[in-house]
């Protein structure tokens, strides 16, 4: 069975892609300060994941690849993974905290104004 390296490249990218979705939407989940504070929360979720990641991996390499299961197709779908860990939850974390920051300074700012003072007696 000859293989073309074309298909090969579109698997790698597919299975990348859908490990960066799914770490993304993780991290999305994740995120709030309430699951992190909480222990007993964190971890049944973080095995709920571990599983959708699995299924998601296992559903992946049947439809795309015919079932058969290549180690490239692994590393994409890890490779995928570890890009949102390293690099998109930093850019998302320093985004979010700009946008709380901001919102803190909004707060504050309405607060001390005139209007401000006649809606927070």
């Amino acid at each position: 069975m000859k293989l073309s390296y074309v298909l090969q490249m579109r698997d790698f990218t597919i299975l990348l892609l859908a490990g960066l979705i799914v770490s993304i939407v993780f991290s999305l989940i994740t995120s709030p300060q309430f699951i992190k504070s909480k222990i007993a929360l964190k971890i049944p979720i973080d095995f709920i994941f571990i599983l959708i990641f699995a299924i998601v991996f296992i559903y992946l390499v049947n439809y795309i690849n015919m079932g058969e299961f290549r180690l490239f197709l692994l590393i994409a779908y890890l490779i995928g993974i570890a890009l949102d860990i390293l690099i998109i939850d930093k850019l998302f974390a320093k985004g979010y905290k700009w946008v709380y920051n901001r919102l803190v300074i909004l707060y504050k700012n309405i607060k001390e104004s005139k209007f401000g003072k006649v809606i927070f007696k």
